[in-house]
């Protein structure tokens, strides 16, 4: 711009030298409406130029807020697709360890039937063996009265035979019973005592035969 420009306003220009021209009345006119046009002309590029740059400023402004709005709701779906995603996660480990303590529990009812169950079958492995022992006692006890049994019967009629054939060797005038051996009894060994002629006539039959 002519006659210097600062800061972006244009200098008005210079008046005329009227000392050596004297201005007329429609040159005074145009002077002043040429400098009124000049400042009006600067004042509006001075207001253009700084809106202009708080305009700019403003969008730019606008934009980065724009963007850091942009950003923020990014974030925030994230957030929620990843609170929603830990949400699914919790409803299955929260299942999981509904089934767990199920399993747990029904394992702890078999364990508590079990051991009721094992501590009822050793009870009765346990009377049933004490059962055994008695019956077992009451079977030798009975075996060896029995065994006693029988053999007091033995002696008895050993001891009934050797009176009779004492009273009938007696009463026939032959030799009496004799000792045909030793027989173990519960007092100890006592001698066997058989009618004599009776043993020497079994021994003649015997002997017989043999030679047949």
């Amino acid at each position: 711009m002519s006659n210097g420009s600062r800061g972006g306003h244009v200098s008005p220009q210079r008046p005329p030298d009227w000392a050596a021209t004297p201005p007329t009345t429609t040159a005074i006119a145009a002077a002043g409406a040429g400098a009124h046009t000049a400042a009006t002309n600067n004042t509006s590029t001075y207001f253009q130029q700084a809106t202009s740059a708080a305009a700019a400023a403003a969008r730019d402004t606008y934009e980065k807020d724009l963007e850091a709005l942009h950003a923020a709701h990014r974030r925030a779906d994230a957030a929620e697709r990843h609170a929603s995603s830990m949400e699914a996660e919790l409803a299955k480990l929260r299942a999981e360890n509904e089934n767990l303590r199920r399993d747990r529990d029904a394992h702890r009812d078999a364990a508590r039937t079990n051991r009721a169950t094992a501590e009822s079958a050793k009870l009765e492995v346990d009377e049933l063996k004490k059962e055994l022992d008695v019956r077992k006692a009451r079977e030798a006890r009975a075996a060896t009265l029995l065994a006693a049994f029988a053999h007091r019967g033995a002696e008895c009629g050993r001891e009934l035979c050797k009176r009779r054939v004492d009273a009938s060797v007696s009463r026939l005038g032959r030799p009496g019973v004799i000792r045909t051996g030793l027989s173990m009894t519960g007092g100890g060994l006592r001698e066997v005592w058989e009618d004599g002629e009776a043993v020497r006539d079994v021994a003649q039959k015997l002997y017989r035969l043999s030679d047949e």
